[in-house]
């Protein structure tokens, strides 16, 4: 018993070292808003308006891009300035040799190579490992009522490191944000250009009917089915001139969108270091691990006199 009490207060000791000397953590985050629209129902071709303005929400989810393989490949081979050295994340992270036994880095190495394709490269795999860590260490949250989005995370011993990721992150933000707003007025535009043909083609031929009708019955004032029929013809002009004018304006504004580079997402925190360092508080931490490590010694001593536990 005596022995295992000295265990317990080694491996608290041990974690009084790493709570207290073990390397700091820095939080880095950042909160943006993304442009909303609401578009107004009252009208009737406020459907029509909707279908071809396109306008609202952000056309994609910032949590689906941020856990995007693109994303994380394109992150973790960015070059980044650690420690006054040019380095990437699957580099600084995992390119270097370990050079003591770790038995839980064993058995992750071991979980990960069972996982994978065989005969993957090193590269590769430091990329694999490098994508894996950031999509843990990234974190986002959205307030879906305000359209605030916050995202931050948390890097050992390097502050600086921890802004540049969130720079970087959120530029990959905007511009992705921008391709699909600029993707998106492409699109549209190619759409409008075939309904104004189709359009102008239907109004050519409504204006000829109307034309020859009136050529046709020049007394059409004196039948009450052909003042109907005239009249039906004159709406049709007008229905097609109204959409034909809104969709030449629309044209315009695609073209515009096209080519506009101006972002749908606004920055409310330039991205900064906590003052706080990550990794809560330390007196918390140790009791935790105290209890942790208590339990454990726990259930080996019962493990261990189990014959006697049940003897009764």
């Amino acid at each position: 018993m005596i022995k295992r009490k000295k265990i317990l207060t080694v491996l608290i000791l041990l974690s009084c070292i790493g709570i207290f000397f073990g390397a700091p953590k820095y939080k880095a985050s950042t909160s943006f808003y993304s442009e909303y629209k609401k578009i107004p129902s009252s009208s009737s071709l406020s459907f029509f308006d909707q279908i071809i303005s396109g306008k609202g929400q952000l056309s994609f989810n910032i949590e689906n891009l941020l856990e995007s393989d693109q994303f994380l490949s394109e992150m973790v081979n960015t070059r980044f300035i650690i420690n006054e050295q040019e380095s990437s994340l699957a580099d600084h992270w995992f390119n270097r040799e370990e050079s003591t036994f770790n038995p839980i880095t064993y058995i992750k190495k071991l979980d990960i190579s069972l996982h994978l394709k065989p005969n993957i490269t090193k590269d590769e795999l430091n990329q694999y490992k490098a994508k894996e860590k950031l999509k843990e260490m990234l974190k986002y949250d959205e307030d879906r009522k305000t359209g605030l989005h916050i995202l931050s995370v948390v890097v050992k011993k390097y502050p600086d490191l921890s802004i540049q990721i969130i720079e970087q992150a959120y530029n990959s933000i905007v511009l992705y944000a921008n391709k699909v707003t600029n993707t998106k007025a492409r699109e549209k535009k190619k759409f409008i250009e075939s309904r104004l043909i189709t359009i102008k083609s239907d109004l050519v031929q409504s204006e000829g009917e109307l034309v020859d009708f009136i050529v046709e019955n020049r007394s059409f004032s004196q039948s009450p089915l052909l003042s109907l029929k005239k009249e039906r013809l004159e709406r049709d002009i007008a229905l097609q001139s109204q959409l034909f004018i809104r969709l030449s304006d629309e044209l315009e504004l695609a073209k515009i969108d096209e080519k506009d580079n101006t972002s749908s997402i606004f920055l409310l925190q330039e991205p900064h270091v906590s003052t706080k360092k990550a990794g809560g508080n330390a007196l918390i931490n140790l009791i935790r691990a105290a209890i942790t490590y208590s339990f454990f010694v726990f259930i080996f001593e019962a493990f261990l006199n189990r014959k006697k536990l049940f003897s009764f």
